[in-house]
Parts: structure tokens; sequence; C-alpha cells
């Protein structure tokens, strides 16, 4: 692996995803699994979501102006093909990257994660599923990031089984 692609890892892994659902927060961490998303979900006879943003294509900070518009793109593309979508954002636990505007996409498979993803040129999204973990998926952007490796346990799992 490389340091780029061990900073991906990293930089995904530890980083917290902020959304209002219906007037309740939901945050969404690599690892975690979240017990209000669950219900929401569940409420809605759906049984997955993914987080989707279409800002900083291949992680090369953009303007402002240019991921509103990559953005607002990805929403109406969402739009049109039934998808229930919150926005919300993703922000670093470490402060050393800007937060970003980002989609949860409520109903979404990972199949159509994963080629939006690819669409927008993102190196990773986040998806979920009822009674699971939320997991970092790499796209094919980032080729030497192997497809085994997608679920990748949060820190704070990792200290719970003492091995960090």
């Amino acid at each position: 692996m490389t340091d780029k692609t061990e900073g991906l890892i990293e930089a995904y892994n530890n980083t917290r995803y902020v959304f209002e659902v219906f007037r309740r927060e939901v945050v969404l961490v690599p690892g975690l699994n979240n017990f209000i998303l669950d219900n929401f979900l569940r409420s809605k006879n759906l049984d997955s979501a993914a987080i989707l943003t279409a800002w900083n294509p291949r992680s090369a900070s953009c303007l402002q102006c240019d991921n509103n518009v990559a953005n607002n793109r990805l929403l109406e593309e969402l739009k049109e093909i039934g998808v229930l979508a919150f926005l919300g954002f993703g922000e670093g636990l470490d402060g050393n990257w800007p937060s970003e505007d980002s989609f949860l996409a409520c109903g979404l498979d990972e199949m159509k994660a994963s080629k939006l993803a690819d669409k927008y040129e993102q190196n990773a999204f986040i998806f979920y599923e009822v009674e699971r973990e939320a997991s970092v998926y790499f796209t094919n952007i980032s080729k030497d990031i192997k497809k085994d490796s997608v679920l990748l346990p949060h820190k704070n799992e990792a200290m719970k089984m003492g091995s960090l």
C-alpha cells in the first residue's frame, strides 16, 4: 500500500458524517452502527444507505463553488432515481481536512452507490446496512486499494479489541 493509500484509509476511518433526518441528528462513523438510522430505514422499508459527495474529486481540493455545482448534479441524479437524500457533511476528527457537504442516500444499494462514487471521481464512499457497521468502500478511482480491504475497523473498535 502506498503512503497516499494509507493516508486515505486513515482519513475516511477518522471522519464523522452528520445528517439531520426529519429533525433527528444522525451521526455515522465507519466501524460503528447507528440505531436511529436503523429505525428510520426500517420505517421506510429500506435496508441500506450510502454517504456520497461530489466534493473534491480524487481528494484534490476544489473551489467551493465548483464543489457546490457538482454536488447539485449529484443531488439531481439521486432524485431522478428515486432515492431519499438528506444533506449533511463529513468532517475529519483530526481537523486536518475541511468538512465536505455529503448526502445520506437512503435505499441506495452498494452497486449504485459505487457507480455514482466512480462517476463523481470519489476515492471512496460510506455504505450502511441496517444492524451493521458503517463501512468504507473504495472505488475504481482508487485502483491501488484492494477490494478485499473495504471494511476497515474504526480505531475505537480496534482499541476495544486491544490492537491499538
